[in-house]
């Protein structure tokens, strides 16, 4: 009839328990060090870094799933299989040695390439630095 529609129909159902966000790194031991750690700061510190936090949770995740994977000899984790290696994005600038980034010579891309350099080691100095606090406390 023409009551009838489509809207109740299925197409696909997707488990909750599937998607990967920021509270999947969060809970992980690693991800629960990094939000001790930042608890830990200053005021100023905790604001000039809480937009990077999803995102490095969702890295964290991600980076010990791996692992898990790699660990088992795992390479059935559709979803970590769907995602680029390093090597098919060697073409992006961000991603090109230093060498070769170094050529762009004083362009806003180089100084960009740069910039996201030094937050990835930042971002980087901050996880560690909470696990090495985290693991101190363990003691």
């Amino acid at each position: 009839t023409d009551d009838d529609t489509d809207d109740d129909i299925l197409v696909c159902f997707i488990d909750r328990r599937e998607f990967i966000t920021s509270h999947c790194g969060l809970e992980t031991t690693v991800g629960r060090a990094v939000q001790t750690y930042f608890l830990l700061q200053t005021n100023d510190f905790r604001d000039a870094h809480q937009d990077v936090l999803p995102a490095m949770y969702i890295a964290i995740f991600l980076c010990l799933q791996q692992q898990q994977n790699n660990d088992n000899n795992d390479n059935n984790n559709a979803y970590i299989n769907t995602l680029p290696s390093r090597h098919d994005l060697h073409h992006l600038p961000l991603f090109w040695n230093r060498q070769s980034w170094m050529e762009l010579q004083n362009t806003r891309l180089q100084s960009g390439i740069q910039e996201r350099h030094v937050a990835w080691e930042h971002e980087y100095t901050i996880v560690l630095t909470a696990m090495m606090q985290d693991a101190s406390t363990d003691e």
